[in-house]
This record gives C-alpha cells, structure tokens and sequence, in this order.
C-alpha cells in the first residue's frame, strides 16, 4: 500500500512539471487543486469558462475537435481524418454537428475555399462574387509589341484568322474561357497586346495616308502646269 502511494506520489509529482501548470477541477474530483465553481483551468484557479487554459495547449490525433454553441448553427471544426482542416460551417438543425452547409474550409496545405470545400491548386477558392476596393495582380505585360523585331501580323492575315476561328489571333475562344476560366493578370496583358497593335496599325494607316495626300498634292500641282 505504501509503495503504491509513493508511486502515486511521484506520478503527480511529474505530472505537474511536465505541464508547468496546476491542473484545477471542480471541487468533490479528485486532482491536483479544485476550482470553486464547475468549471476546469488549466494555470487558472478561477476558471471562467469549462475549460480555461492559461497558456498553450495542444490537440492531435486523427479525431475532430469541435466549437459551437449547442443550441446554435455556427460551428467552428478542427481536424479531418487527421489532415488538419480547419472548417466553418451552418448547422442546418442547430445542436446537430452532422447535418450542415460547408461555409468555408482552409486546409492543412494552406488553401482558402469559401463556398466551396475543395480549393483545388488554388490559394484562394471562392465560388461567389468578390468585391474589392482594389486588386493588384502580378503578371508580365505586353510592351514587347513595341520591340524592333516584333512581327505584326497584317489586316489581312487579322481578317482571315477571325473568319477561320472566330476570335482575336493570342485571345482565347468563348469554348476556352467557358471551360476554364480566365486569368485575369493573363487577359488584362493580352487585351493590352492587342490594344497596342491597333495602336501600331493607326500609326501605319496615319503615316500611309500621309503619302497618299503627298502624292494627290502633287499630281494636283502638276495638272495645273
């Protein structure tokens, strides 16, 4: 008997310096200190909460772990088969932690999925409208068309590539875009491109008409003679 209470003894003993903290349960349980109300802490002789932790603390395993009020819809769901996924969700029938709409999930590789649980390669998923005040995104850009060596394609070639594909020759088709998407940095650089090369054609069309009145003037000034 005396061994086993020495045992005892020195399990409590280093229990409490492993953690570095006084565990405090309700009073009339058997622990290292009593709270004065029901609750349990942790460093904490009051505890203010059923669970007060002064201090950090940390859950693993392959279990989920689950926040929410039990007469409420909003839950808050740490864990997923051990992958660490961190979920937000709507109970549809408040208490019920099986029964819910998935709001947003951020997973353990770091990606953001609102409405949607599975962000795919992306580090952000929304599926819904988004409004910003401003969104900076980080592309190449298309100065290159102004580059000595850069080949402008003729009005002709333009025209006989719109009708054998019905679209702008570097944009992609309505098929492609309704498939997968856009990027936005891509088509903001690609729509300068062209916007740059109509630029190119004024210019070349202005410098053309300029020749064609030079030359009018001249066959003007010489039938007078």
């Amino acid at each position: 008997m005396k061994k086993k209470l020495f045992f005892s003894s020195i399990l409590i003993v280093l229990f409490n310096a492993l953690i570095c903290q006084t565990l405090y349960v309700p009073s009339g349980v058997n622990g290292i200190g009593t709270s004065a109300n029901s609750n349990v802490g942790v460093g904490v002789s009051s505890p203010n909460a059923k669970l007060d932790v002064n201090g950090s603390f940390m859950i693993s395993g392959s279990n989920h772990c689950t926040f929410g009020h039990a007469n409420g819809h909003g839950v808050i769901n740490f864990g997923n088969n051990g992958l660490g996924q961190l979920n937000f969700r709507s109970l549809l029938t408040a208490g019920n932690i099986n029964s819910f709409n998935q709001l947003m999930v951020l997973t353990y590789d770091g990606k953001l999925g609102i409405g949607t649980t599975n962000p795919g390669n992306h580090k952000l998923a929304v599926n819904g409208s988004i409004r910003a005040k401003s969104v900076f995104v980080e592309t190449g850009w298309s100065d290159f068309v102004f580059e000595p060596n850069y080949k402008l394609m003729s009005l002709s070639e333009v025209e006989a590539f719109i009708k054998t594909h019905k679209h702008l020759p570097d944009i992609p088709s309505e098929a492609e875009i309704v498939k997968y998407g856009v990027s936005l940095g891509e088509i903001q650089s690609k729509l300068l491109q062209k916007i740059e090369e109509l630029t190119l054609y004024i210019i070349k069309l202005d410098i053309e008409n300029k020749e064609l009145n030079t030359k009018i003037e001249n066959l003007y000034r010489a039938s007078k003679f």
